[in-house]
């Protein structure tokens, strides 16, 4: 996977998250997997087309979802992740891909993304085409991997 591509996920996720809700995320944990399991209970995925193609999840625990959410809607407490917070998080994980494709954009490689599907639950899987996929641990310095960011994709000739 090319690392100018991988750099500009890195710089979208921590703009936007600073930009938006004023946290302040570190890259931590990066590996490569090539299974479809997730260890968080909420996921968001995205696709992308054009010159670049594949898939990006943005995975978090319902906890730390909440907390976003709440931050999103101006501090009102989230107690239970039902349509409102969760379409906050959807919304957030749009802002943060449609960054994305501004990059790529400014490279001169057209990507559209797909509206953001979430699914939450324990043990959700997810079946790439594309493998192995990237994982990204994102921190927020108090706590490891608050997000994870995989990574599918490839070069459309």
């Amino acid at each position: 996977m090319n690392a100018e591509y991988i750099n500009l996920f890195i710089s979208a996720v921590t703009q936007v998250y600073e930009e938006t809700i004023q946290t302040t995320l570190l890259i931590g944990d990066k590996s490569i997997r090539t299974g479809s399991a997730y260890s968080k209970n909420v996921v968001v995925l995205i696709g992308l087309t054009g010159k670049v193609r594949g898939s990006v999840t943005v995975s978090m625990d319902e906890e730390y979802a909440k907390e976003v959410a709440s931050k999103m809607m101006f501090g009102m407490p989230v107690e239970v992740f039902d349509e409102m917070p969760q379409s906050a998080i959807r919304e957030m994980t749009n802002m943060t891909m449609g960054r994305v494709a501004s990059l790529f954009e400014q490279m001169g490689i057209g990507i559209d993304i797909t509206p953001p599907t979430l699914m939450t639950g324990e043990s959700i899987r997810i079946s790439n085409e594309i493998s192995p996929t990237l994982v990204l641990g994102f921190n927020d310095g108090a706590n490891e991997n608050v997000i994870e960011l995989d990574i599918s994709i490839m070069d459309v000739k």
